[in-house]
């Protein structure tokens, strides 16, 4: 149904947003301790609550500008902007005021960031092969007769 479809595609947006900020904070979390002297520990969900949110205000910005001359409007979407502005700031305060947010750290030494990158590169490849192995394997279980990669299927191969 049309209803299934649209969850699965949401649910697939929120995946994707989370993939795409695990991999951000993964990616930066050694450069933050160098530079800053800390790691945030709640930094993928306040992240998380920032992805969701700014896409959200940006679409009620434009509305709120297209539709101001309507009256009552353009006043009930800036209004509604400004509450999911607070929301997400409230929810981003919340977890970096946690005793816990962040553990302060010295600066990791140039060698250990380059084998942090080096261990992530290898993780990361590892799980993409893995999914790239499960995606095969879920194609050749659907794959009908003329779905082997040969041109002309109705000739028998070899």
């Amino acid at each position: 149904s049309r209803f299934s479809q649209a969850i699965r595609q949401c649910v697939g947006t929120i995946g994707g947003a989370a993939v795409g900020t695990t991999a951000i904070t993964l990616l930066t979390a050694p450069l933050v301790a160098y530079y800053f002297n800390y790691f945030s520990l709640v930094s993928i969900p306040a992240n998380m609550a920032l992805v969701l949110g700014v896409p959200l205000i940006f679409i009620d910005g434009i509305a709120s500008a297209a539709l101001a001359w309507v009256p009552f409007v353009g006043d009930t979407l800036g209004w509604l902007g400004t509450l999911v502005t607070r929301g997400m700031l409230w929810v981003v305060n919340y977890l970096g005021s946690m005793k816990y947010a962040a553990v302060s750290t010295g600066p990791p030494a140039v060698l250990a960031i380059l084998g942090y990158y080096v261990v992530l590169y290898a993780a990361l490849n590892y799980v993409r092969s893995r999914f790239a192995e499960e995606q095969t394997k879920r194609v050749d279980r659907t794959a009908g007769p003329c779905d082997g990669g040969d041109l002309d299927c109705r000739r028998p191969a070899g």
